[in-house]
């Protein structure tokens, strides 16, 4: 809230005595006049503003600024610009005043002069007849306490959430890229597999029926040296099974899904936590 709203008018007092002393050889003329640049940000209604479409400046401000003009002898000329650009455009000499309902803070004195304070605002506080928990200003400042928190916990969950959408598209891209491996490198990881899940016993393996299809001899005799490797062995089952990709093991009636998809979901967790530390650390 802007508790003091001043007029920035060093440049237009300095001309004021001046002219009352010298005669105003100084003053910067518009046709024969002597002009005073004004600078504002017209969107706090009601001390500066303009009507959607008029280029017209308007509000308490732009009168006061106009009727101070018209006592100085200056011809008062406008300029909207960006609250920012205020206090720079001050400095840079392209403005004389600044009027703008710019509060008078230490910051600011260090870098203009301020006229003294015209206008003094407060806040007020409203609650509902039957209200019972704001009672006092304590009652506010707890109030405010709690609304800052609950907007410090949405914005700490917004942001959780992107961050897991950000990893979740990563690992969707990832098992996508997987899936979409040539054939050579695919069987070669299918085999790597093996050698991870295989157990040292008598069981079966069974493949997609569209594996089976495209499957090499020396793919089934790499099956048979790896299970034998790790000190069991596996027959390949002919029996086409419905999943998309990887195998399923059976062993003493026990099976064992290893699908990609299913040791993708198995290690989401593991692989959600890499990407954070990847992407975010």
């Amino acid at each position: 809230m802007k508790k003091f709203l001043a007029l920035l008018m060093a440049a237009m007092l300095a001309m004021a005595l001046v002219t009352a002393g010298c005669g105003g050889n100084d003053e910067k003329q518009a046709g024969g006049e002597k002009l005073l640049r004004v600078g504002t940000e017209p969107s706090f209604a009601p001390f500066e503003m303009q009507a959607e479409g008029s280029e017209e400046l308007t509000g308490f401000d732009m009168d006061l600024i106009r009727a101070i003009g018209k006592q100085l002898g200056y011809k008062v000329e406008i300029s909207a610009m960006g609250f920012d650009a205020l206090i720079p455009a001050l400095q840079a000499d392209n403005i004389d005043v600044a009027l703008a309902g710019m509060s008078i803070t230490e910051e600011r004195k260090q870098q203009v002069i301020f006229s003294d304070p015209y206008y003094k605002s407060g806040l007020l506080v409203m609650v509902p007849k039957d209200n019972n928990d704001i009672k006092s200003e304590a009652d506010v400042k707890a109030y405010e306490e709690r609304v800052a928190s609950a907007i410090d916990l949405k914005r700490r969950t917004r942001i959780l959430e992107a961050k897991q959408e950000v990893i979740a598209d990563v690992l969707k891209k990832a098992y996508d890229s997987l899936i979409a491996m040539d054939e050579k490198e695919y069987f070669a990881l299918l085999l790597k597999m093996l050698d991870k899940y295989a157990l040292p016993e008598a069981g079966e393996i069974f493949f997609a029926a569209s594996d089976l299809a495209r499957m090499s001899n020396d793919f089934r005799a790499e099956v048979e040296k790896s299970a034998a490797s790790k000190g069991g062995s596996l027959v390949i089952s002919e029996e086409g099974r419905k999943i998309e990709n990887g195998f399923v093991l059976a062993y003493g009636g026990i099976e064992e899904n290893c699908t990609l998809q299913a040791i993708f979901d198995a290690k989401k967790d593991e692989l959600s936590d890499k990407v954070h530390r990847i992407i975010f650390a």
